[in-house]
């Protein structure tokens, strides 16, 4: 076992490790939308998702929460972020750091052996977004892989398998392979199968850049059947539950005016829920059963894939994520309607770290009307 230690190597793309072996989608025209703010209209930059295909990778060293490859003194990032100046892939945890000159400074952390198994981590897996719509997908379309892949496991990040929502999700599309857990040193893979993502948009941003629409793609028939996938698993047509949700934080990270927003709300017949404290069918249910959501942009909203076509959705952010089109693109997709509200920070934001962090307010007077436009008016 060798001992932590930090080194300067070279960044690759890892398609260029790759060999393909299953072709599980064709490529699919897509329109990404900023958010759209109450009464108005926003950006939309449109394109093609390219094929989503099933890659197969030998000898190499992976993380469960990295999306890098290691192999030979080289880093292999997400095609994605080669030469891009804003995205980037630097996870805090193999890849720290790496520039425009084609090198990166990774950890290289105590190894393991893995002989074989299906790509189901990578950055992000801990965060309940990119685990549902980054992550879990991989799962989803592995159940397409050719039959002599069969005896594969599912390679999941051992916090996952931990927390029964995550694991939930996962279990859905096991079927046969075994669930197998790794944590955050690296394991040397002898053959691990890559499932394309269904979607290209950045976890972060260098310090002075911000997310604009033409970051973000996806592939709107595969999102949907994924959808539908889950939906006929946990067995849900008949929405119950409360129709008026207002997602509520019972956290601190970005903290705004909930309690005064929320009591403004409730008179509207809003009620508070808490995503995170129930399980993933009944986050499913309860969002497939809203007419009515409301609540800060945040992992919560990952949820709202699930929405019925026609759902109204008012969410809010800090003007630097104006591009930020992760959620609108699910609205657009699913067919609900998604307006936003722009924030005031109070505290300083110079990058998306920032961001994450910062406290803001959201005007109240703004807020009512937006909140009367949801509930009565024809053009929300």
């Amino acid at each position: 076992m060798k001992l932590a230690s930090f080194r300067h190597w070279h960044i690759h793309g890892a398609l260029e490790l790759s060999k393909p072996v299953a072709d599980l989608a064709p490529e699919e025209a897509y329109e990404s939308r900023a958010p759209r703010p109450v009464g108005k209209d926003s950006a939309v930059h449109d394109g093609v998702f390219p094929p989503i295909k099933a890659r197969q990778l030998g000898n190499i060293a992976a993380s469960a929460l990295s999306s890098s490859f290691l192999k030979s003194k080289t880093v292999y990032v997400p095609d994605y972020y080669l030469g891009k100046k804003g995205p980037v892939i630097a996870d805090g945890n193999v890849l720290f750091w790496y520039g425009v000159n084609g090198e990166g400074l990774i950890h290289e952390g105590p190894r393991h052996p893995q002989s074989k198994g299906i790509k189901v981590f990578g950055m992000g897996a801990n965060n309940w977004y990119h685990w549902l719509l980054d992550i879990l997908p991989s799962a989803y379309l592995a159940q397409s892989l050719p039959d002599r892949f069969n005896a594969y496991p599912l390679i999941v990040p051992q916090a996952a398998l931990d927390m029964p929502q995550f694991r939930e999700g996962v279990e859905l599309f096991k079927g046969t392979r075994e669930l197998v857990g790794i944590d955050t040193d690296l394991y040397d893979f002898e053959d691990l199968i890559s499932i394309d993502p269904i979607l290209h948009e950045p976890i972060n941003m260098r310090p002075g850049y911000w997310p604009e629409t033409s970051d973000y793609s996806f592939n709107p028939r595969v999102l949907m059947a994924y959808r539908q996938d889950i939906l006929d698993k946990l067995h849900i047509s008949e929405p119950t539950g409360p129709t008026r949700l207002f997602l509520a934080r019972g956290n601190d990270r970005r903290p705004y005016n909930q309690d005064e927003l929320l009591s403004i709300a409730e008179a509207r017949g809003f009620e508070a829920v808490y995503p995170e404290l129930l399980s993933f069918r009944e986050q499913v249910a309860l969002f497939a059963g809203a007419r009515f959501i409301m609540g800060p942009s945040g992992a919560a909203f990952a949820n709202s894939l699930f929405c019925t076509k026609g759902c109204r959705l008012l969410s809010w952010l800090v003007p630097q994520y104006s591009g930020f089109c992760s959620y609108s693109n699910i609205a657009s997709t699913v067919g609900t309607e998604l307006r936003y509200l722009f924030g005031n920070h109070t505290t300083p934001i110079h990058s998306t770290f920032d961001a994450f962090r910062a406290t803001y307010t959201i005007d109240v007077a703004e807020f009512e009307t937006a909140l009367d436009r949801m509930l009565n008016a024809d053009d929300f």
